[in-house]
């Protein structure tokens, strides 16, 4: 699945943190895409789902851009 998400003012690197997506675990899976804008719409990154278990941290690795 793809997803769009607007942190708001939160930087990329707090939604990069192991856990920030843990309120929306039951929707991710393993694979999945975000689109995050953060830093109050002036940063944006792709960022892939590497682990949504049920219990613990959903985690997310960022695309490299070059």
């Amino acid at each position: 699945q793809i997803w769009h998400y607007d942190a708001g003012a939160d930087s990329v690197a707090t939604a990069v943190a192991a856990g920030y997506f843990n309120d929306v675990r039951g929707y991710l899976f393993a694979g999945d895409v975000i689109h995050l804008v953060a830093a109050g719409g002036t940063a944006f990154r792709v960022l892939t789902v590497t682990a949504a278990p049920k219990s613990g941290n959903v985690t997310v690795s960022a695309a490299a851009f070059s």
